[in-house]
């Protein structure tokens, strides 16, 4: 489980990267924290299924 956790986290970030978006911005338009953008991140948290339809549709 955890490898998934750090392989989503890495495309996270890269597609956060992709758009040019710090971690806040991308809080900011998920309605997340920053803490919460940077454990996904790193892959310490993983993410709820409403989480991961939020990002996907920052991400399109």
């Amino acid at each position: 489980m955890t490898d998934l956790r750090v392989t989503f986290g890495l495309c996270v970030k890269a597609h956060r990267r992709r758009l040019d978006l710090t971690q806040q911005q991308l809080a900011d338009q998920a309605g997340l924290s920053l803490d919460t953008v940077a454990k996904i991140e790193s892959g310490s948290v993983g993410a709820s299924f409403a989480t991961i339809d939020k990002l996907t549709k920052i991400f399109r």
